[in-house]
């Protein structure tokens, strides 16, 4: 179980929102709004904060034990809706279907990277897939992304991720016995 509060100042007013793990109860994640009362748990690692229209929207990237033999990683939108905090948008389109978060699913013994390129306006992250060999689900060692386009985020599958990183020369001293 997650937990946790979200705080915000206002006029000199300081609210505090608990935040409830419904994790267990709630039916289809990826299409429900949810409020601070009835919350998908994670441990968020990163937010991103944007703004359309003179609304400011925190996208929250987030970890998430989901038990001893599977790790969840979470690309989560939150709001606020009359003072209070909103999470879940539909802004992630994916094969033409528009969900209000993105959850991966893997393997807890796997590492996947989920990171914001704010210069590209892009996440990048590991391609979930599950081996045919073994039939554990985990990175593949391609990655995928969501770009901004417009007024949502956009899967753009298999991107090359070369950053044109060339590694410097450098002199290597070998040392032999007795040095």
């Amino acid at each position: 179980r997650y937990f946790g509060f979200v705080q915000t100042h206002k006029n000199k007013k300081v609210n505090l929102f608990p935040l409830h793990d419904s994790t267990d109860v709630i039916e289809k994640p990826l299409s429900k709004k949810l409020k601070a009362d009835h919350w998908y748990g994670a441990i968020y690692y990163s937010i991103i904060l944007s703004e359309r229209k003179g609304k400011k929207y925190y996208t929250l990237l987030g970890w998430k034990g989901k038990n001893e033999l599977l790790t969840q990683k979470v690309i989560e939108v939150m709001t606020f809706d009359g003072g209070k905090p909103t999470f879940g948008l539909p802004v992630f389109k994916a094969n033409n279907i528009y969900n209000n978060r993105v959850i991966f699913e893997f393997t807890s013994q796997a590492v996947m990277s989920l990171k914001y390129m704010h210069d590209k306006k892009t996440f990048v992250f590991d391609h979930i897939s599950k081996s045919s060999l073994t039939g554990i689900t985990g990175p593949d060692g391609t990655y995928d992304s969501f770009k901004y386009v417009k007024d949502h985020w956009e899967l753009i599958e298999d991107i090359d991720v070369d950053n044109g990183f060339v590694p410097k020369k450098k002199e290597v001293k070998l040392f032999r016995d007795g040095d």
